[in-house]
């Protein structure tokens, strides 16, 4: 696996109204060319993340708070936000996030 050393990393990007396509191509020293088209993102509305992933990403961003959160803190924020529905008083989700 050594020999095949990420040699180049190159996002080919065309964004549009109607459609996002993206290609990752992805170059090995050995000359070997991987290439991944995707025509709708995921996470893009019309292919939306489903929530376990899109809660992942949110305990993965809220890691680079400004303010540190406690594990505790983003389990709230995060459970709050997927029954968001069932929160009576936001101001306690705005007290949380600040």
């Amino acid at each position: 696996m050594k020999k095949h050393i990420l040699a180049s990393l190159s996002f080919l990007l065309s964004l549009t109204a109607a459609a996002q396509t993206e290609v990752l191509r992805i170059e090995l020293n050995d000359g070997t060319v991987y290439d991944e088209r995707v025509d709708i993102v995921y996470g893009h509305p019309r292919n939306r993340m489903e929530w376990p992933d899109l809660a992942g990403k949110f305990r993965d961003c809220a890691s680079y708070c400004k303010r540190a959160l406690t594990a505790d803190e983003i389990d709230a924020i995060a459970s709050m936000v997927e029954h968001l529905e069932d929160v009576e008083d936001m101001s306690v989700l705005m007290e949380a996030v600040r």
